[in-house]
């Protein structure tokens, strides 16, 4: 091994005994926890408001589209799903925050 290269491992050591640099690295797990939390919640909520579709058979918003109603319903399906993932991403996302914070 080169010395450059075993300056660089003792650099890392000494970061990684370092308390600032581990909470750094905390803070960063914690930010981007949150970020992918809060962004799966506008997924659901946007998800959310398309289930509403095929509420009526004749729906203006259907006939805007030129959708059949069967096309309508597998779209109210797989907007379903997405909303419940992303909801149940969410509250996970915040539940690990919650719990890293005790």
């Amino acid at each position: 091994q080169t010395d450059s290269s075993i300056d660089n491992i003792n650099k890392t050591a000494l970061l990684e005994d370092n308390d600032d640099y581990n909470y750094q690295i905390a803070a960063w797990r914690w930010k981007l926890v949150h970020h992918i939390s809060n962004c799966s919640a506008i997924v659901g909520l946007i998800a959310f408001s398309h289930l509403l579709i095929p509420v009526s058979k004749h729906s203006p918003l259907i006939v805007l589209l030129n959708w059949t109603p069967q096309e309508a319903l597998i779209m109210h399906k797989y907007a379903g799903r997405l909303a419940i993932c992303g909801v149940v991403l969410h509250g996970f996302g915040h539940l690990m925050h919650a719990y890293w914070r005790w």
